[in-house]
């Protein structure tokens, strides 16, 4: 460990904490109005978390104000999930 000031740390190269592009289904989610909805099928799905997680990070915070809420249940076959926006 090495004590730096304002120079050095502006010199470094650092890792970006950007992110990347969101999963398609946000883009879909974005043109729904309330009552509407998608049925996404797990094969679509190429993330670790569930995507009820997923919609919920998002929309938690990336957006500020944001007044959109949804509602993501697994169908019960296990082929996917309904996601409906509620408000």
């Amino acid at each position: 460990m090495e004590k730096i000031n304002q120079t050095i740390f502006d010199s470094l190269q650092l890792y970006s904490r950007t992110k990347g592009p969101a999963h398609p289904v946000i883009g879909v989610l974005e043109g729904c109005e309330v009552g509407e909805g998608v049925i996404l099928k797990a094969s679509e799905w190429d993330r670790k978390s569930k995507p009820d997680s997923y919609i919920g990070a998002h929309y938690r915070n990336d957006r500020e104000g944001q007044t959109k809420k949804f509602t993501t249940r697994k169908l019960a076959d296990g082929s996917g999930w309904a996601i409906l926006r509620i408000q």
